[in-house]
């Protein structure tokens, strides 16, 4: 497409009219005033954090891939990358890698179109990926528990397996939702199940399950639950950490932070009924917190614009609650004071590095890309495998 739609008036109308329903949706939506005072009882502030309290250990898991990487007659070839590294945080005032073993993950999964065959593809990679079986993963998770307690139909562990959605070949989004955050959780089980002990290990996600409610379920909603099971068990302290908060009336939001204290360090937990005996009637049906989950937005510096934590109900239950609450508000300031120390580092200022860190080593530039791509075709003619049959049809025609 020519890029003449900056000029026609037809597309500027458009947008126009977008703008203006962007303008009314806000405008009609807004909280109630009451409401929006009342999350002040649940919001606290928290000293900037230029040394640790005590030392601790951070790990940040990230993901990337190429989806796909090539594509040969009926079949897809994608690359999914993973990555955890690990810091330990002194008393200087820095944060020094720990080498790990095992934190890594580099895996190509080939889909056929044929679904019978690619569903045993996916069985085997699943597998593969997680080190269990799709039913031992499912009896391990809590998923199967949080599902039967949200729904009307109970299913069985076995019944759960044959309901792991599997995307058809060619379609990469999907293949690429599926695998890329399974593959994230995965690094995150490796490191709970080697000698080292973290204090934290955090995830660029959510602890959303979006088909809880549903028929089918994703295999990285098994996963993440498995994991957070691991992680109390193990003792580690396990957080989704999203640069996206999903949260609604924010700017409201944060003009009553301001008004209480500050624009940064603070953090605002998100009360839920079962907890607190109120839910804000702004968020409507979102699913803020997730299911099995506590929800807080927080921000640690103006550079950065807030952000959303998750962190397991039970670990929150038994590890951040309390009767008291100052002792509950000490508990809390302490892992964001922490947190806060490990987001420091100038070029990610507010956000936690490890997690950018482990982002800079899985993410493949354009050149790596290619470079796999002609590697991964290279390795398939010298097998016998015609190369005019992995070029991209789009580019011969123009269409691409």
């Amino acid at each position: 497409m020519r890029f003449d739609l900056n000029f026609r008036q037809d597309f500027r109308s458009k947008v126009q009219n977008i703008v203006e329903d962007m303008k009314t949706y806000n405008s009609e939506t807004t909280a109630d005033e009451n409401e929006i005072l009342q999350m002040a009882n649940f919001l606290s502030f928290f000293k900037h954090c230029p040394f640790p309290d005590t030392p601790f250990t951070v790990g940040g898991s990230d993901s990337s891939g190429e989806f796909p990487l090539v594509s040969y007659g009926d079949s897809f070839v994608y690359l999914v990358t993973a990555r955890m590294r690990l810091y330990t945080s002194t008393l200087e005032g820095c944060l020094k890698e720990i080498e790990s073993k095992d934190s890594e993950i580099i895996e190509l999964f080939l889909v056929p179109e044929d679904q019978k065959k690619a569903n045993k593809k996916y069985d085997e990679f699943f597998s593969s990926l997680v080190g269990m079986s799709l039913l031992e993963l499912c009896q391990k998770s809590d998923y199967l528990e949080l599902r039967n307690q949200n729904t009307s139909k109970r299913v069985t562990a076995e019944e759960l397996t044959h309901r792991i959605v599997k995307p058809p070949a060619h379609d990469a989004s999907n293949v690429r939702i599926n695998i890329m955050t399974a593959a994230e959780m995965c690094t995150i089980l490796r490191v709970l199940n080697s000698e080292v002990k973290p204090t934290y290990v955090l995830a660029d996600t959510t602890l959303t399950l979006p088909l809880i409610k549903q028929h089918g379920c994703l295999f990285f909603e098994l996963v993440k639950r498995y994991v957070t099971q691991l992680a109390i068990e193990k003792r580690v302290a396990f957080f989704a950490i999203s640069k996206s908060h999903g949260m609604p009336h924010m700017d409201q939001l944060e003009d009553m932070i301001k008004e209480n204290g500050s624009e940064e360090h603070w953090y605002l937990r998100i009360p839920t009924l079962e907890q607190d005996g109120y839910r804000p009637e702004f968020l409507g049906t979102r699913g803020i917190p997730p299911v099995g989950a506590v929800t807080y937005i927080f921000r640690f510096h103006k550079t950065t614009p807030p952000m959303r934590l998750d962190m397991d109900i039970k670990y929150w239950e038994k590890n951040v609650w309390h009767s008291k609450k100052e002792v509950m508000a000490q508990r809390e300031a302490q892992i964001f004071r922490d947190l806060d120390f490990a987001s420091h580092e100038q070029r990610v200022y507010g956000y936690p590095y490890p997690i950018k860190a482990s982002h800079d080593m899985v993410s493949l530039t354009d050149a790596e890309r290619l470079s796999l791509k002609k590697q991964f075709i290279d390795a398939a003619e010298k097998n016998g495998l015609k190369r005019r049959n992995f070029v991209n049809a789009s580019m011969l025609t123009g269409h691409s």
